[in-house]
This record gives structure tokens, C-alpha cells and sequence, in this order.
């Protein structure tokens, strides 16, 4: 890949990664809920791009393009907004506690590893847990989302997967499942968004361990495109989550090599 498409790549994906969800953040903290009529119209023009120098405010990508001409195709009047509770709703795991993880068994998620070990979306489970005890538990369904609710860094609550395996998995308590009608990922993706960090910054509660409730998580507001537009979205920033591992392991590449070079051939690192 040339210098010039991992700029592009970077580019785009940063603008449809705050575009679809910055203006979500602004409407609910204008406290509004109408469609938003004008989202075509380039409201992230002043965003800062990731890891890349801005570029001319009126260039656009093969992909930028792309997602225009599917909201302009489905969505001519603006793209809708709606609150999480009225698109899904948040159901509290229970029970799980992490001594009741094994390495075999029925598939679990703790709150913890939410925080630690997965990332955008998971089909496979670190851990497990005994079949008579899953039974008991609330277990989230392929296709939901696995939130951890509580940490003790503000931007850490509310940290989520998205479940894409074939079973169900159990769920710990400290953990919410939201079950809603959105493309998986493409919600798991606005829960890491500028916009979702703003709304829900003044509804988490707590001291030392901070934490928000389903209840305050429903009231939160999500861009809602039909879902060939939520799909493309996806695959940008699938893409250029794909590109960040590549760009990373090269990088460690790099650096083993120039170790190798720079020790005269002696590098056991």
C-alpha cells in the first residue's frame, strides 16, 4: 500500500468516524430529536483527521462519496435521530463473578475484559463458564452489545463489544447487553464516538468508581441511516482499523530489523 492510500484511508475513516456521530452528540445536547435535515452538508469540515495533516476543506474520497450517494438515495430528507431506548433496550447482566471463569464450559464475558481484551466486535470468548451456572445467568444474544459499565476513568464507562458469535454468552454483572434493531458494529462504533462521549459525560455517577445506568444510557442519542448506509460505514472503519494493526505490525517489523542492522546481526529482541 503507498504512503498516499494510507493517508486517504486515514482520512476517511477519521471524517466518517466523527461525522456520523458528531452531530448526534450537538443535536441531544441542544436537547433536540427532529432529523437532522442538513447532515450532508458538511458539518465535518472542521474535524481533525487522525494521524494525518488536514487537507483541502472541499476534498472527498471515493468512499466519502460513496456514503453521500447512499444518504442521498435513502434518506433525501436527513438522516434521523433517535434515542438508544427506542431503537434497543438495555437488559443488566448478573451473577458472573470472575471466579466462576474456565477454560471450557458455555461462552462468558466478564465486565473486566470488555475494558481489557476485546475490542470493536468478538465471535470467539476469552473465557467460559460452567453450564449449570450459565443456565442462571443473562446471557447476550449474537448480535448485541456487551457494555461495561463501571471504571474508574470517565472514558472507560461504557466501553462495548459488539457479540458476533453463534451462541449466546453469559454476561456479568457491572455489565449491561444492549439488544437493539442497528448493525452491530455500527453501534459498537458509535459507543466510541466524540459524540457519545459527550452526551454521556454529565449522566455517570460515583466517587472513586464511576458508572452510568441503562436507564441514562437510553437516553442517549444515535444517528440512525438505513442499514446499507450503517453497513458502509462499518466497512470504512473496518478497514481502517484493519489498516492500524497492519501499519503497527510493520512497524514492528521495522523496528526488529533496524535492531538487527544496528547490532551488527546480534538481535535476539
Amino acid at each position: 500500500m503507498t504512503q498516499a492510500q494510507i493517508v486517504e484511508f486515514e482520512e476517511e475513516a477519521a471524517v466518517w468516524k466523527f461525522r456520523t456521530v458528531q452531530q448526534a452528540g450537538d443535536k441531544a445536547e441542544l436537547g433536540e430529536s427532529a432529523p437532522c435535515r442538513n447532515f450532508r452538508q458538511g458539518s465535518h469540515r472542521s474535524f481533525p483527521t487522525i494521524g494525518s495533516p488536514q487537507t483541502g476543506a472541499n476534498r472527498k474520497t471515493g468512499r466519502e462519496g460513496r456514503i453521500d450517494d447512499l444518504i442521498a438515495e435513502h434518506c433525501p430528507d436527513g438522516m434521523e435521530f433517535k434515542k438508544l431506548g427506542e431503537v434497543g433496550e438495555f437488559l443488566r447482566g448478573n451473577g458472573l463473578q470472575k471466579a466462576d471463569l474456565t477454560d471450557n464450559g458455555v461462552p462468558a464475558i466478564h465486565y473486566g475484559q470488555v475494558h481489557t481484551y476485546y475490542g470493536v466486535w468478538t465471535n470467539t470468548t476469552k473465557s467460559f463458564t460452567n453450564p449449570t451456572l450459565a443456565a442462571k445467568l443473562r446471557r447476550a444474544k449474537p448480535g448485541d452489545l456487551i457494555i461495561a459499565t463501571t471504571s474508574e476513568d470517565d472514558e472507560a464507562v461504557a466501553k462495548a463489544t459488539a457479540w458476533l458469535g453463534e451462541t449466546e454468552v453469559a454476561v456479568s454483572g457491572d455489565a449491561y447487553i444492549y439488544r437493539h434493531t442497528l448493525n452491530p458494529r455500527y453501534v459498537s462504533y458509535f459507543f466510541q464516538s466524540e459524540g457519545f462521549q459527550r452526551q454521556k459525560a454529565h449522566r455517570i455517577t460515583g466517587t472513586k468508581i464511576r458508572r452510568i445506568s441503562g436507564t441514562a444510557l437510553a437516553k442517549l442519542q444515535v444517528p440512525v441511516p438505513p442499514l446499507v448506509v450503517q453497513e458502509e460505514i462499518v466497512r470504512v472503519l473496518d478497514t481502517f482499523i484493519k489498516l492500524e494493526a497492519d501499519l503497527e505490525a510493520r512497524k514492528k517489523q521495522y523496528e526488529y530489523y533496524a535492531g538487527v542492522v544496528s547490532s551488527g546481526g546480534c538481535n535476539t529482541g
